[in-house]
């Protein structure tokens, strides 16, 4: 990082000739990663002019497609990434919590994660953070930097196919914590399929920190594996799973209130009227898990093509069908449903998925925690129909 503003004071918030040198100079630096990263070999030559076009893609968002406002959080990031920058994360922290409210309130808590999300940022590269836009060119680093680590598991054209998703060009192309939630999700969900438990749990550790909605799904996976060695037999699986469905409805008391004030907030936030929205509040672990069966399949294909108002959700919509159609193809193909560690998987991102149906309800919130969360899974359903082999599985 070679300069970057010290709070606002030299923001750029417009788009104009500042704008383009500032963007620009954050393009040139990428450009000039890949051409040592190509020299090296470590990138395809092949694929250099891919990268090289993939890399420019947040010139054309903020202030071209839409108001940088559309996605507000991206100021927040902007500030915070400053902010940490100039004074450490403690400070930073400490400045929160006497300035912007209590970390003891849940706003301040969710706040101390996007403080995290923008310290995480200081360490990628990036030549100036003079505008809304920058930071997305420090996530297309990580784009690039998960690329590399499936380049030895996957072909490139392989990888590209998953790069080139509409809502993953999006998102790693504005100032969001979105990338940084798929790079680990996707790092840890490998890492356990190829059995290294303690480098998956550093990065599910960080994944909980970034998004703790994320965190249930991805740990049940990881205890099922690892600790409870689940992936052994049939019995063991069906067990453990009706173990946990117990455990989850016994102690609905204890996480309730917290799911009923994501699932108030979110629909308060989406326009609900008060007294509607008092009655979304879930009651018991029963309800809870009715109210997910009931809501999960309307969440991963929202919004429907009837729900649709604008070219943006068009896009969302013809993308969620053809995800879960591509997502359906890699669990049922290949007698893959005989695979346990699949159906651990499936289990895990039922958790992950469920979590967002209940507490979303907003057509933007939702696409951009549905794809958070469903983008990991994609690629590890791919790994397991990739490398699966169903006479090498001795029934049990």
């Amino acid at each position: 990082m070679f300069f970057y503003s010290s709070g606002l004071d030299l923001f750029i918030n417009e788009f104009g000739i500042s704008y383009l040198v500032a963007e620009i100079a954050n393009f040139g630096l990428l450009a000039l990663i890949l051409v040592v990263f190509t020299h090296y070999k470590v990138i395809e030559k092949d694929y250099f002019l891919f990268w090289l076009i993939y890399f420019l893609s947040p010139l054309f968002f903020n202030f071209i497609l839409f108001n940088p406002y559309y996605f507000g959080d991206q100021y927040t990031y902007f500030d915070y990434f400053n902010r940490v920058k100039s004074t450490g994360l403690i400070e930073g922290l400490q400045y929160m919590d006497t300035n912007e409210g209590s970390f003891n309130e849940w706003s301040g808590i969710a706040r101390s994660r996007s403080l995290f999300a923008s310290y995480l940022l200081t360490f990628v590269p990036v030549f100036s953070v003079l505008t809304v836009t920058s930071l997305a060119f420090a996530n297309k680093f990580l784009v690039l930097l998960l690329y590399i680590f499936l380049r030895k598991r996957f072909e490139a054209r392989e990888i590209i196919a998953f790069l080139v998703i509409p809502s993953f060009i999006l998102y790693t192309s504005l100032s969001l914590r979105e990338p940084l939630i798929m790079f680990f999700g996707v790092i840890s969900l490998i890492l356990i399929l190829e059995n290294k438990p303690i480098s998956s749990l550093a990065c599910l550790l960080v994944l909980g920190v970034l998004k703790i909605q994320n965190i249930p799904g991805f740990m049940v996976i990881w205890i099922f594996v690892f600790l409870l060695r689940a992936q052994i037999s049939y019995l063991r699986f069906s067990f453990y799973s009706l173990i946990g469905l117990g455990v989850i409805i016994a102690t609905f008391g204890y996480y309730g209130d917290l799911i009923n004030l994501y699932r108030v907030a979110f629909a308060m936030e989406d326009g609900v009227p008060l007294d509607e929205v008092e009655l979304l509040e879930i009651q018991s672990g029963f309800g809870m898990v009715y109210t997910t069966i009931r809501e999960m399949p309307g969440f991963l294909l929202a919004p429907l093509p009837w729900q649709v108002e604008n070219p943006f959700q068009a896009i969302m919509s013809l993308e969620s069908i053809l995800l879960v159609v591509a997502l359906c193809y890699f669990v049922l193909r290949k007698q893959m449903l005989s695979n346990r560690m699949l159906l651990i998987f499936v289990l895990g991102f039922g958790i992950c998925m469920g979590i967002h149906a209940l507490t979303t309800s907003n057509f933007g919130t939702l696409a951009r925690y549905r794809f958070g969360g469903f983008f990991p899974f994609l690629i590890a359903f791919y790994y397991i129909y990739r490398t699966y082999r169903p006479h090498a599985e001795t029934s049990t």
